[in-house]
């Protein structure tokens, strides 16, 4: 059986606990969850992610485009759902 053999077992043990150090953090490209940067932020929170890439030019977001405030808020959009930019 190969469960026996002590590096099998521990193979096998190590797949089935793994989990992601706290010390890691893990992005998502924005396009890959929904083209609504809207509901991004969330989407990427409720699945595990702390941050989030966006393309600077999309057809429905283009962030140099956002004034002052639209940057704010995007910005606190982002963080009240504790996602990096």
């Amino acid at each position: 059986m190969w469960h026996s053999h002590p590096r099998l077992c521990h193979i096998h043990r190590v797949q089935s606990n793994y989990m992601i150090p706290e010390s890691i953090q893990l992005a998502v490209a924005a396009s890959a969850l929904t083209d609504d940067p809207r509901l991004a932020a969330g989407l990427s929170h409720s699945l595990g992610f702390q941050g989030l890439l966006f393309d600077a030019f999309s057809a429905s977001f283009n962030i140099p485009d956002l004034t002052g405030s639209g940057r704010r808020e995007f910005s606190r959009l982002l963080s009240s759902q504790n996602q990096q930019l």
